[in-house]
């Protein structure tokens, strides 16, 4: 991913992430994200019950290869399983908008 793309996606993830959480569920719900090389993970986070340890889950990544944006989801074994029903598009927001919508229930998080 060169550095301008990189940079945009920082600044779409950072706004998403500021707008999705309200301000009174921030102690108990964290979002983030990592990027690693031309993926993008999205993490959600919570607290160990009755501890200060928060426990990630890896629930959405958003991959860009020659095609476009392609999004994956973790399946039952932890691996990441790419979603045939979302197709490669070459807008990273359009395919945030799928994740954050969830219509088919695949980026809740399982335990």
């Amino acid at each position: 991913m060169d550095e301008l793309t990189k940079k945009r996606v920082i600044k779409i993830m950072n706004d998403y992430i500021n707008k999705k959480l309200p301000l009174q569920l921030q102690n108990q719900i964290k979002l983030n994200y990592m990027i690693r090389d031309h993926i993008i993970i999205l993490i959600h986070e919570r607290p160990v019950l009755k501890s200060e340890i928060w426990q990630q889950h890896e629930i959405a990544q958003i991959k860009l290869d020659k095609e476009g944006w392609v999004v994956y989801h973790k399946d039952n074994t932890g691996n990441w399983q790419q979603i045939k029903e979302i197709k490669p598009n070459s807008s990273f927001e359009k395919q945030l908008q799928i994740v954050d919508q969830d219509k088919n229930g695949l980026f809740t998080i399982k335990n």
